[in-house]
């Protein structure tokens, strides 16, 4: 039987990734787990236990069990599209200087590092940081429902 899953939980997740880690759902129990890279490549690869210490051990034995059930990848950093969700973000914005500030941040190298600095430049931050969530509650709504899971 497939648990209701807690949107809030997944898009938790969804923001809580990076290139360095992903993150998976039991559809089960609803339970996510977020596994770095270096984790799975240790569980691919094999490793010495003596060699590691023991909390580490402890979370290689806890992933190795999480992904022994049925589980689903969540979508990662690069499904999730950031720099576009960016974007979207600046051309919603009303006052024209703003968002010709934050699409000229958006363009050229360190773009990310750009547009997050015009946007604590402007005091605008919370009004991004809202939208982002929105924004990654609804990949999180779109991917639970293309897997035909229950959410809340």
């Amino acid at each position: 039987m497939t648990a209701v899953i807690s949107l809030r939980a997944v898009a938790d997740a969804l923001e809580e990734q990076d290139d360095q880690c992903g993150a998976y759902l039991n559809p089960e129990s609803g339970e996510i787990l977020t596994v770095s890279h270096e984790e799975d490549r240790m569980l691919e690869d094999g490793y010495d236990e003596e060699s590691l210490p023991q909390w580490q051990v402890d979370t290689l034995n806890r992933v190795r069990e999480f992904q022994q059930n049925t589980v689903l990848p969540l979508p990662n950093a690069f499904d999730i599209h950031e720099w576009q969700i960016m974007d979207n973000f600046a051309e919603e914005q009303e006052n024209d200087g703003t968002r010709i500030i934050l699409s000229h941040a958006l363009h050229g190298s360190g773009a990310f590092r750009c547009f997050k600095n015009a946007i604590y430049q402007m005091g605008i931050e919370e009004a991004w940081f809202r939208f982002r969530r929105k924004a990654l509650e609804a990949i999180a709504r779109e991917w639970l429902e293309e897997h035909h899971l229950p959410y809340n």
